[in-house]
């Protein structure tokens, strides 16, 4: 996520959130000034139950990205992937979301 990009990042555990938040702190992400990283605590059952906790969060003020914490990816097109969503955006405003 950072190397393309994403500056803000919410990470909700499920459960051992705090050896979750220890081991952020002593990541080498830790020290990028443009990175800001939240853990946040909540039961998500599938998608739609976290985007209703970042909702609760009222973290939710622009695009995001929603990635499952048991996916392994370089995520070597994400920066496409987001342009695509925006322009279909533009053609639609009524789009919310991009697979």
């Amino acid at each position: 996520l950072i190397l393309n990009g994403v500056e803000e990042i919410f990470v909700l555990c499920a459960s051992h959130a705090e050896k979750v938040e220890e081991h952020v702190k002593n990541s080498r992400w830790a020290n990028c000034k443009h990175i800001h990283m939240k853990i946040l605590v909540a039961q998500c059952g599938n998608p739609g139950d976290a985007i209703r906790h970042l909702n609760d969060y009222d973290v939710l003020r622009q695009d995001f990205i929603l990635v499952s914490g048991d996916i392994l990816t370089n995520f070597t097109n994400l920066k496409q992937l987001l342009k695509r969503h925006k322009e279909r955006r533009e053609l639609d405003p009524s789009v919310l979301l991009t697979l």
